[in-house]
């Protein structure tokens, strides 16, 4: 909705925990106010870039680093979380900041600015992805669990 909202409870004791957390709330009303309205940003990539750009640490999933969690289709990931459980919803947050660097390293933030300037017209995101790079949102996210499992499997989580 445009506004941030900041958790009160400890905000004072915790600095660096309150400065993340503006920090997130605020790259969300920036993308918020960037969209003007008009188009709609995936929840996992709106998650994963409040992540990237804030500087959150990723969740630690031991069971991801085991294997044992089942990744999710991102597109089952776009719209609202509030119907996940709490584990569904940190594996969410991990797969949307996850997702959202592979994009960003594989791609750039050019290339990120590009796409979301596509939503913003209103453009639908399977669309705004292929047109900016030139790959289908299903080869994404191939690519991107190849990679995941890759790193899984080296240990360089």
């Amino acid at each position: 909705m445009g506004r941030i909202k900041v958790p009160t409870q400890g905000a004072l004791t915790d600095k660096a925990w309150l400065t993340r957390v503006l920090r997130h709330e605020y790259v969300h009303a920036l993308l918020h106010d960037r969209m003007g309205g008009r188009g709609a940003i995936p929840q996992w990539l709106n998650e994963g870039l409040a992540m990237q750009l804030a500087g959150d640490p990723p969740p630690d999933i031991p069971e991801l680093v085991r294997g044992q969690v089942t990744l999710v289709n991102l597109s089952y990931l776009e719209g609202s979380w509030m119907v996940l459980t709490p584990k569904q919803a940190i594996v969410a947050y991990l797969e949307g900041n996850s997702a959202t660097k592979y994009f960003i390293d594989r791609f750039g933030m050019d290339k990120m600015r590009e796409v979301l300037g596509q939503l913003a017209t209103g453009q639908p995101f399977p669309d705004a992805f292929k047109d900016r790079l030139f790959i289908t949102y299903d080869d994404f996210q191939h690519r991107w669990i190849d990679d995941l499992n890759e790193k899984i499997k080296t240990g360089r989580m």
